[in-house]
């Protein structure tokens, strides 16, 4: 079963069982690295986050690149697994 079936099924469930909200788990994970991920010669800080529904069987990886500055810390881009494939094979996760 695709993911977005099994999670419509699981929607449908939590619907017909009384639920109003769906519970959406964010699980931090040690994940992170320094990579050029705009390829301009500076290193960003990449983290990755595992995603939960609740009891819905579906993780999903959430990736976060962040850009260091005098002025602080600026997030430049997020997506879920599989939105850039070609960044993510790069990306020298341990």
């Amino acid at each position: 079963m695709s993911e977005a079936k099994t999670y419509l099924a699981f929607a449908k469930t939590q619907k017909e069982s009384g639920q109003t909200e769906l519970e959406l788990i964010l699980t931090i994970t040690p994940a992170f690295t320094f990579f050029d991920y705009n390829r301009d010669g500076v290193k960003e800080l990449i983290t990755k986050t595992l995603v939960n529904f609740g009891a819905c069987p579906i993780t999903k990886t959430y990736y976060s690149a962040y850009h260091f500055s005098k002025d602080g810390i600026r997030q430049l881009d997020s997506w879920f697994n599989g939105s850039n494939p070609a960044i993510e094979q790069n990306i020298p996760f341990n």
